[in-house]
């Protein structure tokens, strides 16, 4: 029936309540992205309500709208998780990608790989990144201690990149990532770290 009566908009309220959470927790809270799924759904779902004058229904069109969307979101891009040692900081975060080297833990369902980094802030994986769209969280652990220990904070804005690098005519992917502090005056020159890890073409 039409208008809802006030039991039925509790229920449609809730569920999309739900559908909001779970769109903004797959979506890796991006607000844009969130907002436009939102807008699409309801958009459509004003549409089959006004056509169709049956409010359950046009109800049910857009929680499906909103669960298939995030569903593909969800199933389609990959997470990208850096576990770095907190005894890395603060330093350089270097992962280069070829051949030789360990697989990364790969999870395909729901899609997610990850990447451990070392103290020493290098490490090489056969798992490259995703070509395309993928949802990024960097997380630091503490081998030496206590699990629960907090990790230093990084400063805003710190590097992170991807590139290549040309050895004879065959390149290496790499990304990396500058872990600075607020109080770290000295830090390890990108020549001196590459150096010491062997980041070059032998």
């Amino acid at each position: 029936m039409w208008p809802p009566t006030s039991k039925r908009l509790r229920v449609l309220l809730g569920a999309l309540t739900v559908c909001i959470g779970w769109a903004l927790w797959a979506s890796g809270g991006n607000p844009l992205l969130v907002g436009f799924v939102l807008v699409l759904c309801a958009t459509g779902g004003g549409i089959v309500a006004y056509r169709s004058k049956r409010w359950l229904f046009s109800s049910a069109v857009t929680i499906l709208f909103i669960g298939a969307f995030v569903s593909a979101y969800y199933v389609i891009v990959p997470t990208v998780i850096f576990k770095i040692d907190v005894r890395a900081i603060p330093g350089h975060m270097l992962i280069e990608f070829r051949n030789g080297c360990p697989d990364s833990t790969r999870r395909f369902f729901p899609r997610r790989i990850e990447y451990v980094v070392p103290a020493t802030g290098y490490t090489c994986s056969s798992t490259p990144l995703p070509d395309a769209w993928m949802r990024t969280f960097i997380a630091f652990y503490d081998a030496t201690s206590d699990p629960a220990t907090n990790p230093p904070p990084l400063v805003d804005k710190t590097f992170f990149a991807t590139g290549r690098l040309e050895c004879s005519g065959s390149p290496r992917q790499y990304v990396h990532k500058d872990l600075i502090l607020p109080s770290a005056r000295k830090r390890e020159t990108w020549y001196d770290f590459t150096e010491r890890v062997g980041f070059r073409c032998s």
